[in-house]
């Protein structure tokens, strides 16, 4: 899940009671603060605000001079820094306050939280205008003078991310975490908490990807156990600790937590993909299968999917015959059944792939090894597999470029498509148009660009990239290869 808290947050904010008769006496200082503090509240022209603002700054500083332990004077302090939008110098006037009287807190609490949201506001604008530098330092400010709510620090900590400052960004989300999970989430309304979860869950993610980054395994595992903590049924938290647990070199428990979600049924597409690469690993092929096949119910247009698919069916397969050397009768007629099946569903996998992928050679492998293994399980016509397999190496031999290395990069409006382009017979220097396609889940052409690409010398390679503008999101890629 990737969103920002960027969102400019409204006030809500009571105004502060009456100071207590029983608080510290006031004093000419005290008093002359107070009424300049007033009229700033009623000017409406900022110049004017600001002068009786300056003027009560000056008085409360004449009061602190004078009684250095009068909280009041600290308080008036504070208040008149926040009409100046002096953020730092009210944070610091308040704490002092609450130091020489504790009783103030419940009194500055409501004025810090105003503050904050005129920081955090503040922060959000400049970063939409782009001025991180400025959005960073604000917000910092607005973390500073409450800390109480996450949106400062979900934004600053992805910031920091941004600027390749993971220590600082690993700290401001550990803070954002413990507010997160903490008193303050019970005061939140309906809507909040659906917004706190979703913070919990980026912070958790972006969090973890920092420490996976550092190798420090363990502290990511523990992101991810007190995220399923606090969200028992978060699937994604479940795989991406599976996923750490792997990197760990954990593979049987990483294989039986995945094993353990693929029971599940409401999984999304980046969830069922990530269980089936784990359970590859541990060498799980039949369940890896599973998992890439789930995918590929939820997107037919999945081309790793697609991939991985072949990949651990074949990968099955080979497990299969090894056992069958050895087997009973009775065993190997299971066994030899199996195969069929597998085969089967990696002739359709490969073939599939190939309308997406057509000059992809491992795809050609599995497609004309599924051919011949069922000419030689007598599934179906021997004679006719072995044709289809013979055509298909021949395709294979005749293919004049291959396409490979592909990755696609969504961005707003746009597909950008990267690559790698290898001459295999074409003539060196002649023109090789290639039209490449974003598609839809049943397989339609969204919007494509043709691109031409001059042939290097045989067996030597170039890249390529192609640039698509798509007004719906696209659930895959195609190509075809034209000249």
């Amino acid at each position: 899940m990737k969103r920002w808290s960027t969102v400019l947050v409204a006030a809500a904010i009571l105004v502060p009671a009456a100071v207590d008769a029983q608080r510290p006496s006031n004093n000419m200082h005290t008093r002359s603060a107070e009424t300049y503090l007033s009229q700033a509240d009623r000017e409406v022209v900022i110049t004017d605000k600001n002068q009786y603002l300056t003027k009560a700054l000056e008085a409360a500083f004449a009061g602190i001079e004078a009684s250095p332990d009068n909280p009041r004077s600290w308080f008036q302090a504070g208040q008149a820094y926040l009409g100046m939008k002096d953020w730092a110098g009210a944070d610091s006037a308040f704490t002092r306050a609450e130091q020489i009287y504790p009783d103030y807190a419940e009194e500055i609490d409501p004025l810090r939280q105003a503050a904050w949201i005129d920081a955090y506001n503040a922060g959000v604008t400049a970063l939409q205008a782009n001025n991180v530098e400025e959005a960073i330092s604000t917000l910092s400010v607005a973390n500073m003078l409450y800390d109480k709510r996450p949106e400062a620090m979900v934004t600053l900590g992805s910031l920091h991310v941004q600027q390749g400052d993971l220590a600082r960004a690993e700290t401001i989300f550990q803070q954002a975490l413990s507010v997160l999970r903490g008193p303050e989430r019970a005061n939140r309304s309906e809507q909040e908490l659906v917004t706190w979860a979703e913070d919990e869950i980026t912070v958790s993610m972006r969090l973890a990807n920092i420490l996976v980054e550092q190798e420090n395994f363990a502290a990511a595992e523990k992101v991810y156990s007190d995220l399923l903590a606090s969200q028992p049924g978060n699937a994604m938290a479940r795989a991406n600790l599976a996923i750490v647990m792997s990197r760990a070199g954990k593979t049987e428990e990483a294989a039986a937590a995945y094993r353990e979600l693929l029971a599940l049924d409401d999984l999304a597409e980046g969830t069922l993909f990530n269980i089936g690469i784990g359970l590859f690993r541990a060498q799980d092929f039949g369940r890896a299968a599973t998992a890439f096949g789930r995918v590929i119910a939820l997107n037919p247009v999945s081309h790793e999917s697609l991939y991985n698919l072949g990949q651990s069916l074949f990968a099955q397969s080979g497990t299969l015959e090894a056992e069958k050397d050895g087997a009973t009768p009775a065993r190997s007629q299971e066994i030899t059944a199996e195969l069929i099946r597998l085969n089967e569903s990696l002739r359709t996998t490969a073939g599939t792939l190939l309308e997406l992928d057509p000059t992809n050679r491992n795809a050609m492998m599995m497609l004309a090894q599924s051919q011949r293994s069922l000419a030689e399980l007598g599934a179906g016509d021997a004679d006719a597999l072995r044709r289809d397999a013979l055509a298909t190496l021949e395709a294979h031999a005749a293919m004049p470029v291959e396409i490979s290395n592909i990755s696609v990069i969504p961005g707003q409006g746009i597909v950008q498509i990267v690559g790698r382009v290898t001459n295999l017979k074409a003539a060196p220097g002649s023109p090789i148009t290639i039209r490449f396609s974003a598609i839809d889940r049943e397989g339609n052409e969204l919007a494509g660009e043709d691109i031409t690409i001059i042939a290097p010398a045989v067996d030597e390679s170039g890249n390529f990239q192609a640039t698509i503008s798509v007004t719906d999101e696209a659930a895959g890629w195609k190509y075809v290869v034209r000249s």
